[in-house]
C-alpha cells in the first residue's frame, strides 16, 4: 500500500516577480510619443510644455541598482527608457533613420580609430545618485583607465566612454538638449556628447536636421559649442529661438538656412565636417593622443544626411 504526505502534495506555487515596467505600460508609452510626433507634424515646435510632454513618466521612486536589474533582465524593450532622478521615463522610438545614422557613424569612426576605441550602441550609464541613461552610441579608448568600483559607468566597473552620441526621433530638441547635463554632470568622465535630431519630414518630401556638439572643456558644457543645420530643409524659424534661449549665439548656428551656408549636398563641404577632438577622444589614455591622430576626427554630415534619408 502506498502512502502519501500531504506535506509533498500541496506546495505553494511561487509568485512571479512583478517586472519593474510592465510591457503594456512601456507599449502606451511608445505609442503616445508616436502620436504626439504625428501631431506635431513638421511644426518642430519646442514650446515648454511641449518638452516635458515628450518624456512620459511611467514609473516612480526606483534605485539604479533595480533599474539596472531589470534593463539587463529586459534586452528588447520597444522604446527607449531612462532613470531620471528616480523616474523611468519613456523619451523616444527609435525608427528605421535611427538605425541607420547609428551604423554609419560606427563606421566612419571605426576606419579612422581603428582598434584604438571600443564603440558599442545602446549602453546604459550611471550618470548621478538616482540616473541612468541608455546612450545610443558609446566611444571608448581601449586603453582608459577603469575608475574606482563607486565611480564606475555601470555595475560592471567600467570606465565611461569619452564620446556619446543620441540620435532622436520622437525624442524633442528639449529632451535632447537636457541630456547634455546628465552625460556631462559631475559623476561621469565623459567628454563630448553629440546630440543628432532628424526631424519628421515635411509635406513638400524635405526633412530638417540638426547636430548638437557639448563638451566638457567648454566654459559652458551644457551649452552647445556647435549646432550645424543639416538636412535638406532649414530647421524651423521657432528653433532658432529655443537654441537662443538656452544660451547658444546665433553666429554658431550655422548649416542650411543659416548665414548664406551653402547647401548640405555633396562630401567633403567645409561647413558640413564636425570636428571631433582627439584630445577629448583619447583622454585617460596613457601616453596620451597618438601623432597621427592629433587632428581629430572629421564627421561628414553629408553621410549622416543621407543614411538618415536611404529610408
Amino acid at each position: 500500500m502506498l502512502s502519501t504526505s500531504s506535506d509533498s502534495s500541496c506546495q505553494t506555487p511561487r509568485r512571479k516577480t512583478k517586472p519593474l515596467v510592465s510591457p503594456q505600460d512601456l507599449e502606451s508609452a511608445r505609442s503616445r510619443l508616436l502620436a504626439l510626433e504625428r501631431d506635431e507634424g513638421s511644426t518642430e515646435v519646442e514650446a515648454r510644455d511641449k518638452e516635458e510632454q515628450r518624456e512620459i513618466i511611467i514609473v516612480n521612486n526606483v534605485t539604479v541598482h533595480n533599474y539596472l536589474k531589470f534593463v539587463d533582465s529586459e534586452p528588447k524593450l520597444s522604446a527607449k527608457i531612462g532613470l531620471m532622478n528616480g523616474k523611468v521615463v519613456v523619451y523616444d522610438t527609435p525608427l528605421l533613420p535611427h538605425g541607420q545614422v547609428l551604423a554609419e557613424i560606427i563606421g566612419g569612426f571605426s576606419t579612422w580609430g581603428g582598434l584604438n576605441f571600443r564603440t558599442a550602441a545602446k549602453v546604459d550609464l550611471i550618470v548621478g545618485a538616482n540616473s541612468v541613461c541608455c546612450a545610443d552610441l558609446t566611444i571608448r579608448p581601449r586603453q582608459r583607465q577603469r575608475p574606482p568600483p563607486a565611480l564606475a559607468s555601470d555595475s560592471l566597473g567600467s570606465a565611461y566612454p569619452t564620446m556619446v552620441v543620441e540620435i532622436a526621433n520622437t525624442q524633442s530638441i528639449g529632451s535632447l538638449h537636457a541630456l547634455a547635463e546628465s552625460y556631462l554632470s559631475p559623476r561621469t568622465t565623459i567628454r563630448v556628447y553629440l546630440g543628432i535630431k532628424l526631424f519628421r519630414p515635411r509635406e513638400n518630401g524635405t526633412t530638417a536636421m540638426l547636430v548638437l556638439m557639448y563638451q566638457r572643456s567648454s566654459p559652458t558644457p551644457t551649452i552647445p559649442t556647435i549646432a550645424v543645420s543639416f538636412g535638406t530643409a532649414p530647421i524651423h524659424n521657432r528653433t532658432v529661438p529655443f537654441l537662443h534661449q538656452h544660451g547658444v549665439l546665433d553666429a554658431i548656428i550655422t548649416g542650411v538656412g543659416r548665414h548664406g551656408a551653402p547647401a548640405c549636398d555633396g562630401p567633403g563641404i567645409p561647413v558640413y565636417q564636425l570636428n571631433i577632438p582627439a584630445v577629448e577622444l583619447y583622454n585617460g589614455v596613457p601616453g596620451g593622443t597618438p601623432a597621427a591622430a592629433v587632428n581629430g576626427y572629421d564627421l561628414d554630415l553629408r553621410r549622416i544626411q543621407q543614411a538618415a534619408l536611404d529610408s
